[in-house]
């Protein structure tokens, strides 16, 4: 299903993050961003939350606030989570916007890691993204290897404050002066990627001229179509834009 993300997570437990033979509770979380009015936060979208031990086994999760959990382990063995996101987001307003929620479009499906991820305080992280075989999956994240769609990823605010992008969208990589900026454009912008590519291209030429350098992390550019809504926001390496019209050079 389309509006159903799966999940999988195994985290192993950071030395000294209280998952020690004393059984102190490994604490897991979502962010709170943009929930404010919401008493249950991006929870709300959560299904068949599941913890299991390194045989298998269940380990009981117990809620303790606003999108928190804990499990107890015993050592700092890796833990098991699985649980479904509904992507249902777009059936609500957002204060801070569309641009920045879940969304579902005919040709793809934008995720910011904040609405997705449960996280906990893990020793390192890397993310594999099972889609079908003719899907793009656009993140500002490194791919491990020549592996299709593994990431590695620098700390939890890199897996949580970036955007995914996964479906049959355009995908184009635009560099200059050593910085990568992936665009990923779905609807009828896919029609304008060569233009957004050498309009991006010169940007970061002339950033480079007036600031002696550009950044150089990997960042992603996203832009859908939308005829409710137009605006755009940042998190992290990402860039969100839905607006109604065509990407021109008015736009």
């Amino acid at each position: 299903e389309r509006r159903v993300a799966n999940v999988k997570c195994v985290l192993t437990p950071k030395v000294n993050s209280g998952a020690r033979e004393d059984q102190k509770p490994l604490l897991l979380s979502m962010s709170h961003f943009g929930t404010d009015g919401m008493y249950d936060g991006y929870s709300r979208y959560l299904r068949d939350l599941t913890a299991t031990d390194t045989d298998g086994e269940k380990i009981p999760v117990t809620e303790i606030g606003k999108t928190q959990w804990m499990v107890e382990v015993e050592n700092d063995l890796p833990v098991t989570l699985r649980y479904k996101v509904l992507l249902n987001h777009d059936e609500r307003e957002w204060a801070f916007g569309r641009d920045e929620a879940p969304y579902v479009q005919e040709d793809c499906i934008f995720c910011p890691g904040y609405a997705l991820f449960i996280v906990g305080e893990v020793a390192d992280i890397e993310l594999r993204v099972d889609v079908p075989d003719d899907w793009h999956v656009s993140t500002p994240w490194n791919r491990i290897g020549n592996e299709r769609y593994r990431f590695t990823i620098t700390d939890q605010n890199d897996l949580m404050y970036a955007y995914l992008v996964l479906g049959k969208h355009s995908e184009r990589m635009a560099e200059s002066e050593g910085t990568e900026v992936l665009l990923a454009l779905g609807g009828h912008f896919k029609a304008y990627i060569d233009e957004v590519q050498r309009t991006v291209k010169s940007l970061l030429h002339t950033y480079s001229g007036i600031f002696g350098g550009t950044p150089k992390d990997r960042m992603l550019f996203v832009a859908n179509p939308c005829d409710i809504y137009s605006g755009g926001g940042v998190s992290g390496r990402s860039i969100s834009v839905l607006m109604d019209g065509t990407l021109d050079a008015d736009n």
